[in-house]
């Protein structure tokens, strides 16, 4: 019974602690969203009406004899300079080297 101040000021500064680290983990908890990696589901990436992505999955390079390069995607073929390729803008596609035979 003697020391029940002691307790008041523990339990007021307890109290006040704990509405602190709710308030502040309320208002952290706008700043983060927890949600599993999405991974877009093919059939959205290879519809009639979409663009066709091309990656080094299904794109590739292919050297020419003369230095330019033959870039394939999608069926579709476009001659690209030894220069766009050097200069990487072609930097994450898989190259065929040129076969002297």
């Amino acid at each position: 019974m003697m020391f029940k101040k002691d307790d008041k000021r523990t339990q007021r500064k307890m109290n006040l602690f704990i509405l602190g680290v709710s308030v502040i983990w309320f208002v952290a908890s706008y700043y983060f969203i927890l949600q599993p990696k999405y991974t877009m589901p093919q059939v959205e990436v290879y519809q009639e009406d979409a663009s066709f992505v091309s990656d080094d999955g299904n794109s590739y390079l292919e050297e020419q004899k003369d230095g330019s390069y033959i870039f394939h995607y999608a069926g579709f073929t476009d001659t690209v300079s030894k220069e766009d390729v050097e200069s990487g803008m072609y930097e994450g596609y898989p190259i065929i080297k040129y076969n002297k035979k």
